[in-house]
């Protein structure tokens, strides 16, 4: 990927500025560029294309126990979903006010292994 013609770079980690002045606009940038999804966690949070999601009180084995459980978000089908192991689970404008991002897959991919 190249970077923009422009004197400024998006952190879409951070979600931070920097610009840079002298950067070269023709060299590639060690980036991954991640959607926003236009929707934000319990804690104000702006959620990204595979950031990983935590919900707490799901029942994840189906025994009545309440467990804290990960996610990833993705795009399927026109919509913004939490996926775990390739299966959706929620659309995420069902859910997102009842968790918080904790990570992102690219930078934690051992979180939902």
């Amino acid at each position: 990927m190249l970077a923009p013609s422009v004197n400024m770079l998006v952190d879409t980690f951070n979600g931070h500025v920097n610009w840079d002045f002298g950067y070269d606009p023709l060299k590639p940038v060690n980036a991954i560029p991640m959607q926003f999804t236009g929707l934000k966690d319990r804690n104000g949070v702006e959620i990204y294309e595979a950031d990983v999601f935590q919900l707490e009180n799901y029942d994840d084995r189906g025994d009545g126990q309440r467990d804290t459980a990960l996610f990833y978000v993705a795009f399927k089908d026109g919509c913004w979903v939490l996926q775990r192991e390739g299966e959706l689970f929620d659309y995420l404008f069902d859910s997102h006010a009842d968790g918080e991002v904790v990570a992102n897959l690219y930078q934690n991919p051992e979180l939902l292994n």
